[in-house]
């Protein structure tokens, strides 16, 4: 009788303890075992949610004070128990901040951008479509999608978007955006670029007011836009600033003739 109730003791005292979760939030950093609520191994690890953010169902501690949070999605399915030193913890359900350094350009007119996770709006992606935006982080929200926080050229902030409007641009370039129109040159001040690491191609003043074609351009992360530019042969001329420029119909302008 004396070595049975010792032996339940022992099992007693070796159970993990329910505690108080003292945070709402944890962002999985650390490849780390899944267990269950007898913190028994599950076979499986954290390894495909490396990065993503849960929210904290229940908290276990075990015999050495070791702590395991149930970690839940947004469909209320919970992942498991992930021990702690794997975890960041957070009060906000946008997750922590997780460093970034990438530029994108803005392909979506839908999107809010936001002042913080509360949701408070600060402006919307068509005031800046097609321009490019640096990304210096990014916050993996437990809604599942990932808020980019962004810069422009000037170090201002824009604010926090959701990622799915934006597209990974070429480095400062932005990405080519189709159009068909025709411009006439109006300086003669301006380079005419061959590429983007800004090796020079010809001068606007070798095209002073000729009429050309633009098939697209770049709204390049410096503010400035570039066309591409054709003349009316098809032959490519290179990328032009569009301030040297004024857009005109192909069939130029009006003008008063007052001839019966």
């Amino acid at each position: 009788t004396e070595t049975a109730a010792s032996d339940f003791d022992a099992v007693e005292q070796a159970a993990p303890k329910m505690m108080q979760a003292t945070t709402r939030y944890a962002t999985i950093v650390k490849s780390s075992p899944i267990v269950n609520q007898k913190l028994e191994t599950t076979g499986k690890t954290t390894d495909s949610h490396l990065q993503q953010t849960f929210k904290i169902a229940q908290t276990l501690v075990d015999n050495n004070q070791t702590v395991f949070h149930e970690l839940i999605n947004q469909q209320n399915q919970s992942l498991g128990f992930v021990v702690e030193t794997a975890l960041a913890l957070t009060d906000s359900p946008g997750g922590i901040y997780l460093s970034k350094n990438q530029y994108v350009t803005l392909i979506s007119k839908n999107y809010d951008i936001w002042q913080n996770f509360t949701w408070q709006k600060r402006d919307h992606s068509s005031k800046y479509y097609g321009k490019v935006y640096q990304a210096r982080g990014y916050y993996q929200h437990y809604n599942g999608n990932r808020y980019l926080t962004l810069y422009d050229s000037q170090g201002k902030w824009l604010g926090y978007l959701n990622e799915r409007g934006t597209q990974p641009a070429n480095n400062k370039v932005g990405i080519y955006l189709g159009n068909n129109r025709y411009v006439t040159i109006k300086s003669r001040n301006y380079d005419i670029w061959q590429n983007f690491s800004w090796q020079k191609r010809n001068h606007s003043a070798n095209y002073y007011g000729q009429m050309l074609q633009t098939r697209g351009y770049y709204q390049h992360y410096n503010g400035s836009r570039y066309l591409t530019l054709y003349d009316r042969n098809g032959s490519w001329i290179g990328y032009m600033n569009e301030v040297g420029t004024n857009s005109v119909n192909p069939q130029g302008n009006y003008r008063a003739y007052g001839e019966q």
